[in-house]
């Protein structure tokens, strides 16, 4: 049986099924020392990132208008990954 440690996991969460309000922000911090996070958001949501060593995948959002999620991502490794749909 393998554990996996709690400062190196990978983070993903699915937030499109979120109901989040045009114009507002959610803000998503997460703290390690390896491993990054997955979001999953629906195509109007604007994704906003801090700096990363990782860096940040988002082509952006494929409709305007829609709501802001702003992660902070803090730790040596690990970036931020943006998918819609």
């Amino acid at each position: 049986m393998s554990r996996q440690k709690p400062y190196a996991r990978h983070c993903r969460l699915a937030l499109t099924e979120l109901d989040i309000p045009d114009g507002a922000e959610l803000r998503i911090t997460r703290l390690s020392l390896v491993g990054g996070v997955t979001l999953r958001v629906r195509p109007d949501v604007q994704v906003v990132s801090g700096i990363r060593l990782g860096g940040v995948s988002d082509d952006g959002p494929s409709e305007p208008g829609g709501p802001t999620v702003r992660v902070n991502v803090y730790g040596l490794l690990g970036g931020v990954s943006v998918h819609r749909g």
